[in-house]
């Protein structure tokens, strides 16, 4: 082809075409000739044919050129003169109308031509630009019988060639793939917008993973779908983009892992404000699900639409950052129904390689619980301020020298703090605290300064709290005995950064109370002894002349009976009567005195063992009344035995004397309480008001005349004493008519030659 262009050559295309020319117009001419009989009055009838086929065959200058030679073939064979240019007016028209024809023609058959080239040159690019581009395309009918495929798609869906994809039908894809949502649910074939295609006549998108049922490898696919619309409108094809977004989805679920594991609240907003990213702590913190706020105006989201205030804000912001700007601060968002939380909020543009803006960030810290500790924090602060104040003016209205020092207590202890009433007491004003170390050897006395300091260390070196008790010497020249108390605040890395505070009061007073007080213990003392051995000898010698007047008085009314009329018989039973109760009065009291001054010892003693005893004294009583007695395994105590005898027996010798109608019934229990044991002894008795519980055990104390009970009213009031005696107390419930419980303890680990022994 080169050479013919350099020798100037026409090509064979123009040959071919020159030939087929000469060849149609000779072959109309032939025609011509044969049928000149019928085509006398048409010359050019078979020529319209032959250009019509030139220019369909050869195009345009083809079809001018068979016309042209058309005219002078018939001008010279057919139109007489033969052999001779000019024809009449007739003829003349037959040519004028033969020429416009046949120019329509060529240029009518060119035109398609030129038509039909650009359509096959457009369908050839078409088809080379679908077999190359690296998305999959298909077509398919309404049937879903594949009529188009790429290379591309015959990769993407396995099949060796495009000609083998070509007649596929729908089922035979249903057989070689399934579908999953982006849900992770199977994906029906009918949820395909190739279904809208035909039944709406519009297409759509949709993504899904594609699995291959033959070895189970999956990949992520985007696919949209259009129609391909018919002469009519109506979709004729529809027309799939298969594109394989496996590592898109791939990088986005590990981008997404990275932003729903950060500690912060992340997202991403188009242009216009709406959100199209956000990670789950965002949404966890909200309780809300990705499709509540996905495509929805950030300004308008739930968190946020509580306020109007905080939405214009927000929307404030995205204008300020869709300018460049980058935008920071604090604001509060709807978490739950009533429930609020606060976020340190920023909003950042995000810039393509170009620098322009085309999304935004908004990220966030939830920084409530800071927030909360920082109002703490401050609320705390306050509190210690006002503490502070409120102990700095405690300390100086406090009776006493309060100080803090650092360092050994050797003349170079550093003095931290001192109160105000360091001036008042020494008359050394604080100043001089701070500026002179050695104040100590200055103001304690000098006699009592070795043992004080001797003490101080102790303190200091190990004993890290302790009391000293020592002179000083005020400024005026007073002596003052005061009583230091002294601890250590922090033990340092070295002893010059020890902390050691302490207070030192003014005990002149109470030293001089203590010696009116150690005099007055003295006398009182003195004079307790005298009372007790006075009562113990009057309750003891008064005995006598009372069982004197009441031999006498029975000697008399045995003696002089028929003498005496009854009233004289009544005034010698009442005298007897009483003297008898005088004496078992003074006995009461010699007993009630002897629970002090007793000195028995404290044993291991079984209750179970006391219970018989008690039971054994009151043997004819409980017999006579026909009182039931119930105890449960009582506890061996640390206790006097023989108190403890007359504590039961007076308790139980009660709750059969204040019976009711009924037999009496007793129930003793125990229990373990704090550092003791604790005894109840139940009756069914007459019971006690509440009004009167407490005073029954004063000495003396009756609540009943003695012509119904019996007895001095002490029994109860040496209970109380027996109980005290053994570091526990006693005391009793009861509602009148519904019985009584006396209550009492007695503490573990008594001693003997306690106080209580000696008092």
């Amino acid at each position: 082809m080169s050479l013919i262009r350099e020798l100037g050559l026409p090509s064979p295309q123009t040959i071919g075409n020159i030939a087929t020319t000469l060849l149609l117009v000779m072959i109309a001419l032939l025609l011509s000739l044969l049928f000149s009989n019928m085509i006398y009055a048409t010359p050019f009838a078979f020529f319209y044919g032959a250009v019509a086929l030139v220019a369909f065959m050869a195009g345009l200058a083809a079809g001018l050129a068979a016309t042209s030679l058309s005219i002078l073939v018939v001008e010279l064979v057919l139109i007489p003169p033969i052999g001779q240019f000019g024809t009449s007016s007739g003829n003349f028209s037959h040519l004028i109308i033969f020429a416009s024809v046949a120019i329509l023609i060529s240029w009518l058959n060119h035109a398609r031509l030129t038509t039909l080239r650009q359509s096959v040159r457009r369908h050839d690019e078409l088809q080379a630009l679908l077999t190359h581009i690296d998305d999959a395309v298909t077509a398919q009918d309404e049937q879903g019988q594949v009529m188009f495929a790429n290379k591309a798609a015959a990769v993407l869906t396995g099949y060796p060639s495009v000609e083998a994809m070509i007649g596929l039908s729908a089922a035979a894809a249903q057989r070689r793939f399934t579908l999953f949502g982006e849900d992770g649910q199977p994906l029906p074939y009918d949820c395909l917008p190739r279904t809208r295609v035909f039944q709406e006549g519009v297409g759509g998108t949709i993504r899904f993973k594609l699995r291959y049922l033959d070895d189970g490898s999956e990949k992520w696919v985007h696919l949209s779908t259009a129609p391909l619309l018919d002469e009519t409108g109506k979709p004729r094809l529809a027309v799939n983009i298969f594109r394989d977004i496996t590592e898109s989805v791939d990088a986005q679920y590990r981008l997404r892992q990275i932003l729903d594991n950060l500690p912060a609240l992340v997202g991403m907003l188009d242009l216009d404000g709406n959100v199209i990213e956000v990670n789950l702590p965002a949404l966890a913190l909200a309780n809300l699900k990705r499709e509540d706020v996905m495509g929805k105006p950030f300004a308008d989201l739930y968190p946020l639409s509580y306020d109007p205030g905080v939405q214009t804000r927000m929307r404030e912001a995205i204008a300020q950052v869709k300018n460049g700007e980058i935008v920071r601060f604090d604001v509060d968002i709807r978490v739950g129904e009533g429930q609020f939380a606060t976020i340190d909020f920023i909003l950042s543009p995000i810039r393509d390689e170009e620098g322009h803006i085309y999304a935004l960030l908004p990220s966030a810290v939830d920084i409530t619980q800071r927030r909360r500790i920082e109002l703490e924090r401050e609320t705390l602060s306050a509190e210690v301020e006002s503490q502070r104040k409120r102990l700095e003016s405690i300390l100086a209205r406090v009776p006493g020298l309060v100080w803090e020092g650092a360092g050994k207590p050797d003349g170079t202890q550093k003095i931290l703090y001192v109160n105000r009433y360091a001036q008042d007491m020494l008359g050394y004003p604080v100043e001089r605290w701070y500026a002179d170390p050695p104040i100590w050897s200055e103001i304690v006395v000098p006699e009592d300064m070795p043992q004080a300091a001797e003490q101080a260390m102790n303190i200091f070196t190990g004993a890290e709290t302790g009391v000293m008790e020592f002179r000083m010497k005020a400024r005026d020249g007073r002596i003052i005995p005061v009583e230091s108390y002294a601890a250590i605040v922090q033990r340092g890395v070295d002893d010059q950064s020890t902390r050691v505070c302490g207070v030192i009061m003014d005990v002149s007073q109470r030293k001089r109370g203590e010696a009116l007080l150690k005099r007055y213990m003295t006398r009182l003392k003195n004079s307790n002894d005298e009372l007790k051995q006075f009562a113990y000898v009057a309750s003891h010698d008064l005995q006598e002349p009372l069982r004197m007047i009441s031999s006498y008085l029975q000697l008399i009314e045995s003696r002089y009976q028929d003498k005496l009329d009854q009233d004289g018989k009544d005034f010698i039973h009442y005298a007897v009567d009483g003297s008898n109760r005088m004496k078992r009065l003074i006995q009461d009291l010699l007993l009630y005195s002897r629970v002090e001054t007793r000195k028995g010892l404290y044993t291991s003693v079984d209750m179970n063992t006391v219970l018989g005893e008690v039971r054994r004294n009151l043997e004819i009583t409980i017999a006579q009344t026909g009182t039931l007695i119930h105890a449960e395994a009582l506890p061996e105590i640390t206790a006097d035995h023989g108190q403890m005898v007359q504590l039961l027996q007076n308790l139980i010798s009660n709750a059969i004397k204040f019976r009711s109608e009924d037999p009496p019934e007793i129930t003793i229990t125990a229990e373990r309480v704090s550092g003791a044991w604790q005894f109840a002894i139940r009756d069914n008795g007459i019971g006690i008001d509440a009004k009167y519980q407490e005073r029954i055990f004063i000495i003396f104390q009756r609540l009943h005349g003695h012509g119904k009970y019996t007895g001095t009213g002490i029994g109860l009031a040496i209970c109380k004493r027996v109980v005290e005696r053994h570091g526990g107390h006693i005391w009793v419930t009861s509602q009148p008519g519904s019985g009584a419980t006396f209550y009492f303890t007695v503490a573990d680990h008594l001693k003997n030659g306690s106080e209580e022994d000696d008092a």
